[in-house]
């Protein structure tokens, strides 16, 4: 099948609400909003800057109660909300100080983060019950003390020893020998189920009104915030949910799933050093982020999954994870095939990693500007990520269409959302849309294929450019760098060696004399580097593309060098540069192996699904 390189709305099918009891006047619903953000974003240190991923703008939009159990006139009694802040940042709920290697590097501290995504289920449930019995005050089933001994990790967070000696005492306290991070996965899943019978024989035994008969989750996660949010899933149903959709005895789904750009990247186990992960990077699927649990869920634990997928991202280290599954042609083992699951909605989007689930602050690299005012200026509105956020909480609107007055979304005209400043966070101008549109329409890129080849096709053409730039020398003169010089002179610098790492990197392919898959300095290239150079060489993009490319997308490569302030790790950690194919993953083998895409291309299939542009 094909459809028309577009921005059209994508179209999701909204289940009915989960069947209640019959006259049930005091039958309610509880709605449960969690949003795991990606590596290196917090939206405490990022909003103040507008730099504040699509993840923790989404949040925003997630009614919340008002958390006062005495307020009859709470107008969203029913509905919590949790932000997770990403990996390698600072998250206090699970002592992890951030701005450490192992985090922002490796995904270490994922586990603990979906550890207390789960535990945010539990007491959410906890605490509505025991709102609504007035007869209990209210205290959390885990406070603050035991959410932090449950996912302590101690090959990662360091404290201090009488605040050791209470995490101990508490994990004696609920029976466990160590955390649910640092234990074994069958201590953490006797754990959650546990607790999920005991608050379902809550529950079921409560004379509580109203009574509960549903529960609903919406998830939405960037990044390494995807991969948590989608490991998140199959943890809850492999411990708290059942197949036909129970949760502590009552109907539950989770509703939606929007994830921006997935990126798993988890290198090593507990207690390895920086370097060691870096020298043992085999597929970025260890520890919590096992290919198995990278899945998305079928119905009806999953309802609807939307995934946007990054065209222009070409960092080794951030290799992206499908959403679509692996199928060997049963007639030819050597052919493979992309199975779409029928709860999820792929797409693709142009632009850098950061460019799709936000985290670039107006104006950094020359970008996010709006060029028709002189001066041109900074502004939130003009960056990519703007469409891609509304196009995420329109489809989010679309999964909840039919439960009316229930929905937990915000809309602008809702006090909430005036108070949050919805309208400013989520502004997008409407050329932008365009742009993108305008960037399908003329890229030449056929519609009709399979991810991997899309990665491909369309990171060609931004590495054309990139190649005629550097042919001319003539990227200190591109617009975008003119502009940064005012809007971002911290972070010329970066983008220029960026330049230099490129023109390196093709001047090396050039020379025959040099390895094929080495350079002098012992860098690995991609195995396909030297056809690739030679397609760039050959290709010649419209002019168009090249004031897209400009004007919008991000040099992710360069972003990184500033973020790893060291050219060692950023050699260990980016050996094969610009030059290369995105490194795509696409579920697992009938033998349970995970199945790399674009590290060497199979030929083109066909009968593959087409991913809707």
């Amino acid at each position: 099948m094909s459809t028309p390189a577009s921005m059209e709305a994508i179209q999701l099918t909204c289940p009915l609400p989960l069947p209640t009891r019959k006259n049930g006047l005091c039958d309610d619903e509880v709605n449960i909003g969690l949003f795991f953000d990606g590596t290196g974003n917090n939206k405490e240190t990022d909003q103040p800057h507008n730099s504040h991923s699509n993840v923790a703008r989404l949040y925003e939009a997630y009614k919340e109660n008002g958390k006062n159990r005495d307020d009859p006139t709470d107008p969203y009694p029913n509905f919590y909300r949790y932000y997770i802040e990403g990996v390698g940042t600072e998250c206090e709920p699970i002592n992890d100080p951030g701005g450490t290697d192992d985090g922002a590097a490796f995904g270490v501290g994922g586990k603990a983060r979906i550890v207390l995504g789960l535990l945010h289920v539990l007491n959410s449930l906890y605490q509505f019950v025991m709102n609504r019995h007035r007869k209990h005050r209210y205290t959390p089933l885990f406070d603050r003390d035991r959410i932090a001994a449950l996912c302590y990790d101690s090959n990662y967070v360091k404290v201090a020893p009488e605040i050791m000696a209470k995490y101990q005492r508490i994990l004696l306290e609920l029976k466990l020998s160590d955390s649910l991070v640092d234990g074994s996965k069958n201590a953490r899943e006797a754990f959650f189920r546990e607790q999920a019978g005991k608050l379902t024989g809550l529950l079921s035994h409560f004379d509580t009104r109203p009574t509960v008969t549903s529960i609903y989750l919406d998830v939405v996660g960037f990044s390494r915030g995807a991969a948590e949010a989608r490991v998140f899933a199959n943890w809850l149903n492999d411990t708290m949910m059942h197949s036909e959709g129970k949760l502590f005895g009552i109907n539950a789904t989770i509703r939606f799933m929007g994830l921006f750009d997935t990126v798993a990247a988890v290198v090593g186990q507990g207690g390895m050093g920086s370097i060691m992960r870096a020298a043992t990077w085999r597929e970025g699927h260890d520890d919590w982020a096992c290919i198995r649990d990278l899945q998305v869920p079928a119905k009806p634990i999953v309802q609807n999954c939307v995934h946007l997928v990054a065209l222009h991202e070409l960092r080794t280290s951030f290799p992206g994870d499908s959403v679509y599954r692996d199928q060997v042609d049963p007639h030819d083992s050597t052919r493979h095939t992309e199975i779409k699951p029928d709860n999820c909605e792929e797409r693709i989007r142009p632009g850098s990693h950061s460019d799709l689930g936000g985290g670039y602050a107006p104006g950094e690299q020359g970008k996010g500007v709006d060029r028709n005012l002189n001066p041109v200026q900074s502004d939130d509105g003009h960056k990519l990520s703007q469409v891609y956020l509304n196009e995420m909480y329109q489809a989010a609107l679309a999964s909840c269409e039919l439960h009316f007055d229930k929905k937990p979304w915000l809309t602008f005209s809702d006090k909430q959302a005036d108070t949050r400043n919805m309208d400013q966070q989520f502004t997008s101008n409407p050329q932008i849309k365009n742009a993108i549109q305008n960037y399908f329409t003329q890229c030449g890129v056929a519609t009709n294929l399979s991810l991997e080849h899309a990665l491909k096709q369309h990171g060609l053409r931004y590495l054309a450019w990139r190649y005629q730039v550097n042919k001319d020398k003539r990227f200190e003169q591109l617009p975008s760098m003119q502009i940064a010089w005012r809007t971002d002179p911290g972070r010329v610098n970066y983008c220029l060696e960026g330049e230099k790492v490129f023109a390196q990197q093709v001047s090396d392919l050039e020379d025959d004399r040099a390895s094929r898959n080495m350079d002098e300095e012992g860098r690995r290239n991609h195995r396909e580097a030297k056809d690739i150079l030679r397609q760039i060489r050959e290709m010649r993009n419209r002019d168009g593309l090249e004031w897209f490319f400009d004007q919008h997308v991000h040099d992710s490569i360069a972003g990184f060098r500033e973020q790893t302030k060291s050219n060692v790790k950023f050699d260990l950690a980016e050996q094969q540069r610009y030059v290369r194919y995105r490194l795509l993953y696409r579920g697992v083998d009938a033998e349970g192996n995970s199945v790399p895409l674009n590290s060497k291309l199979k030929p083109l299939d066909a009968t593959t699904f087409t991913h809707m542009t």
